[in-house]
């Protein structure tokens, strides 16, 4: 009696392999909004920690040179080599923390040759041209660490950052006290909160993603 052998061949069907693609079609739709949600509220977070830990480094520098030094938002590059021609501005996409000439100042601030201390830029961030920063053009920080004006008189008032991106739901921001200290607070967690920006800053001081 003759037999005839049968040869297994693996692989997928051409209905298997549909309902494979169909399949990771819409898990790809459904996750692909999710994750570009998740890099915009990084790069949210990621800007909010670099400014806060340039603004520390900034009065810990003033500090230890017991000397008048400078964190500055610009829309210039901030290089070491820009440090002297970097011009400071509000809500600018860049900072930079430079040392004034403490025998000059407050007559006039001038920064002294070799006196960068760090910077950080937007645009190595994932979407930054829809983040942005709102704050004052620079804090400085005296020899003591106490935020001063450029003519050295005292401030009494908080110097605010708020960081934010357009199509996302979050924003940020970054404070420093008249005293030198700096933190950080979400504006969208309720007064009471370790994390709320209440009751220390007012709602229009730092407010929410969207208002």
């Amino acid at each position: 009696m003759l037999t005839r052998e049968r040869r297994l061949v693996g692989g997928f069907t051409l209905i298997e392999l549909l309902i494979t693609v169909s399949i990771a079609s819409i898990v790809l739709a459904l996750g692909v909004p999710a994750m570009s949600q998740w890099l915009r509220r990084a790069s949210v977070t990621n800007m909010a920690e670099s400014i806060q830990n340039g603004l520390r480094l900034t009065f810990g520098e003033a500090i230890r040179r017991n000397a008048p030094v400078q964190f500055l938002l610009t829309d210039s590059s901030v290089t070491s080599a820009d440090v002297t021609t970097a011009v400071a501005k509000a809500n600018g996409a860049n900072w930079l923390s430079r040392v004034l000439d403490a025998s000059s100042f407050p007559t006039s601030v001038t920064v002294v040759s070799g006196g960068f201390v760090a910077a950080g830029t937007a645009s190595e961030l994932s979407g930054s041209s829809k983040l942005t920063v709102e704050g004052p053009a620079s804090v400085i920080f005296s020899g003591a660490g106490r935020v001063v004006a450029t003519d050295g008189t005292l401030l009494s008032a908080y110097q605010i950052y708020r960081v934010s991106m357009s199509d996302t739901d979050r924003a940020l921001c970054v404070f420093v006290t008249p005293g030198g200290g700096t933190k950080s607070c979400d504006p969208s967690y309720a007064s009471g909160d370790a994390r709320s920006c209440q009751p220390i800053l007012k709602v229009d001081q730092c407010k929410k993603a969207g208002t």
